[in-house]
C-alpha cells in the first residue's frame, strides 16, 4: 500500500443532545496540504486465574496537526475562537480577530480523504473524526 495523496479538509456543526449527536452545516474548508497523527494509547493487563487473560486498549489522547490551503477568516474566527479586538484607522473603526489566552473554539466534526494505491488500484479512505476542538498552531513555520 502506497499513501499517494490527501484531499480536502471537512468540517460539520457538531451538536450533543439528550437525543443523541447532530451534525448540521457540513462543508468543505479548506484544501489539504499535509496531516499528521498522533495517538496515545494505554494498555492494561485484565488478570484471571492468577495470569494475563486478556488486555484492553484506549486512546488517551489524539492530536491531529493540519496543514490547510488557508482558511476563510470568519472560518477560521468560528473553528479557533478568536477574540476581536476594534481600532481606529484613519478615523474609521475597524474589527479585527485577535488571538487571545481565552480563545476556545467550538466543537465540529472533521474529516479528511487519504488516496491509497493498493495492488495497482486507486483506492479512498474517508477518515472521519466526530468531536474536535482546533486551536492556533504553537509554532510556525514559513518557507518559499
Amino acid at each position: 500500500m502506497a499513501k499517494i495523496g490527501l484531499k480536502g479538509f471537512w468540517a460539520a456543526d457538531f451538536a450533543e443532545t439528550s437525543a443523541g449527536i447532530t451534525y448540521t452545516n457540513g462543508r468543505k474548508i479548506s484544501k489539504a496540504v499535509q496531516l499528521n497523527e498522533n495517538k496515545t494509547i494505554n494498555e492494561t493487563k485484565l488478570y484471571a486465574d492468577n495470569g494475563v487473560a486478556d488486555s484492553a486498549y484506549a486512546i488517551s489522547d489524539n492530536t491531529i496537526d493540519m496543514t490547510p490551503d488557508g482558511f476563510e477568516a470568519d472560518e477560521l474566527k468560528k473553528l479557533i475562537g478568536l477574540g476581536q479586538q476594534s481600532i481606529t484607522i484613519n478615523g474609521e473603526e475597524k474589527t479585527l480577530a485577535v488571538e487571545t489566552a481565552n480563545d476556545e473554539g467550538v466543537a465540529v466534526g472533521i474529516a479528511y480523504i487519504v488516496q491509497e494505491r493498493i495492488a495497482g488500484v486507486t483506492k479512498h479512505k474517508v477518515k472521519v473524526h466526530a468531536k474536535v476542538k482546533f486551536r492556533p498552531a504553537e509554532s510556525t513555520e514559513n518557507q518559499t
